[in-house]
């Protein structure tokens, strides 16, 4: 059982913390000797799911929900099915090894996309985003595969890997004679690295010119940047503080914009967390049925005002039937409410929860794992009243002048199927909002994870990705692969990226 955790070992240190990016080329290449050597039919599955586990709780240790990393596991049933199969049928020592691969890539692709753990920023070649290799991310059989694409190639080098070293020690005279087989194979990787890096450095090939440019404004801030202390009730004794709060933190937000004077500004989700019922801006609900957060949008459509910028951000709105949501809105620069795009993925355990009003006996115990400040709203899905509802149209674009923005709401983020519905309806920027605030001692983990998955999808879609979160960076994920941007410094920072983006 060594070689699994080995394996585990291994990847995780390719991930952040650490990001020792080039082990994930060599990384499997243990859990894939322990495949190869392994007969008994019990190992062989407790291995895989050995190794699985210890890689999720490593690299994924700000999941606070076991549920989560076990419906994960559970796409691995299958692929140790089908390798004990092959194990009795006796195949081939290298032929099994590459079809045990092949298997381990669609079980990934299939646990990222359909598991409810946010799985795409945990797949085996994400560190190649962080590589000269991120160019892969361009190839593929269909829009934005980029993830899937550099994963595969990650898993090409670790097989190759693997069957040189089977080759190598199955010989006993491996230190005079390098076998006919290991030299095969030795130069299978050297070109498929080789070939790999040419076609990651060759240039995007040219689809026409543009002259479009926007002059941007993103800011993050810090995990301790909300309104706990706030009021909490909304009144009309109450009403005045509310506007001064939101007024003090957009007057920040003006001063640190300094002489520049941007087109659009990006806030992250939950800026502000006064969301009361009751407190109606007349335009949001004549024109899109919003009940709540009237004093929040009047104060952004002030800032639009005030300094000529169309402002995004993202909110939780109401509607008149009570149903929630979580929103983005586009506010133009004359102050008017434009658009508002609600979001579709919503993310198991703290926006729905499929299995009614059962809650898991650990619940309570599990709430260790979250900063204090997000404990008492932690899993607020598990309430049959905290559900928020989906989006009756899911992945609705956002036009600003002759540019259409494609909102992208905290985990939709991770997703391929936004990218490709919004580069259907001709999208020039991803803007992904989002909010942090939930997690703790693992953060910087999960920032770094999921800007080299933007990056990948930046550079797959040929879009620049704007990402701005609480707790999170505020930057631009290029399709040159290159991400520019900054973190918050200190829980109470608001943190503003400027940029004059070509598109």
């Amino acid at each position: 059982m060594f070689l699994p955790v080995l394996s585990a070992f291994l990847q995780f240190l390719s991930f952040p913390p650490a990001e020792l990016y080039y082990l994930s080329l060599i990384a499997l290449v243990p859990l894939f000797w322990f495949l190869a050597r392994e007969t008994d039919p019990w190992r062989l599955g407790v291995g895989v799911l050995l190794y699985r586990a210890l890689f999720l709780l490593a690299a994924g240790s700000y999941i606070p929900e076991p549920m989560l990393v076990v419906s994960e596991l559970a796409f691995f049933l299958p692929f140790i099915f089908f390798i004990i199969v092959l194990k009795k049928y006796g195949v081939r020592r290298s032929f099994f090894v590459g079809l045990a691969v092949l298997a381990f890539f669609l079980t990934e692709c299939l646990a990222a996309q359909f598991a409810p753990l946010p799985s795409f920023v945990v797949l085996s070649g994400l560190p190649l985003a962080a590589t000269p290799f991120v160019g892969l991310a361009r190839f593929g059989w269909g829009i934005v595969s980029g993830p899937y694409v550099v994963t595969g190639f990650a898993l090409l080098i670790n097989f190759l890997s693997a069957c040189l070293l089977l080759n190598v020690s199955g010989r006993t005279d491996g230190a005079r004679r390098f076998g006919r087989r290991a030299r095969v194979v030795l130069f299978l990787l050297g070109i498929a690295l080789v070939a790999g890096y040419g076609a990651a450095s060759a240039p995007r090939a040219e689809t026409g010119t543009s002259a479009k440019t926007l002059r941007v404004a993103i800011f993050s801030t810090g995990g301790g940047y909300d309104d706990a202390s706030g009021p909490s009730a909304f009144s009309t004794t109450t009403a005045p503080l509310i506007k001064e709060r939101v007024a003090a933190v957009l007057a920040n937000a003006g001063e640190k914009l300094g002489e520049f004077r941007p087109e659009l500004t990006v806030f992250p989700e939950a800026l502000f967390a006064l969301f009361y019922a009751g407190d109606v801006n007349v335009e949001a609900r004549e024109r899109f049925g919003i009940v709540n957060a009237g004093t929040v949008i009047s104060g952004f459509q002030d800032f639009a005002k005030e300094h000529r910028t169309a402002v995004f951000t993202g909110l939780t709105t109401l509607n008149a039937d009570g149903e929630k949501y979580r929103s983005a809105i586009l506010i133009d620069a004359e102050g008017q409410l434009s658009a508002v795009s609600d979001k579709y993925y919503l993310t198991t355990g703290s926006e729905w929860w499929p299995l009614g009003t059962w809650v898991p006996f650990y619940w309570r115990w599990s709430l260790w794992f979250l900063p204090p400040h997000t404990r008492q709203d932690a899993f607020v899905a598990l309430s049959p009243t905290g559900q928020y509802t989906p989006a009756a149209e899911p992945f609705a674009p956002m036009t600003l002048g002759d540019l259409v923005l494609a909102p992208l709401l905290c985990s939709e983020g991770h997703y391929p199927k936004p990218y490709r519905a919004f580069l259907k309806s001709g999208a020039d920027l991803f803007i992904s909002n989002s909010s942090d605030g939930w997690l703790g001692f693992s953060v910087r983990q999960f920032q770094r994870e999921t800007v080299w998955l933007k990056t990948l999808y930046a550079v797959s879609s040929g879009r620049p990705v704007v990402i701005a979160g609480k707790q999170d960076a505020a930057g631009i994920a290029y399709p040159s692969g290159i991400f520019e941007g900054v973190y918050p410094q200190g829980a109470d920072a608001l943190t503003p990226f400027t940029k004059v983006l070509e598109l």
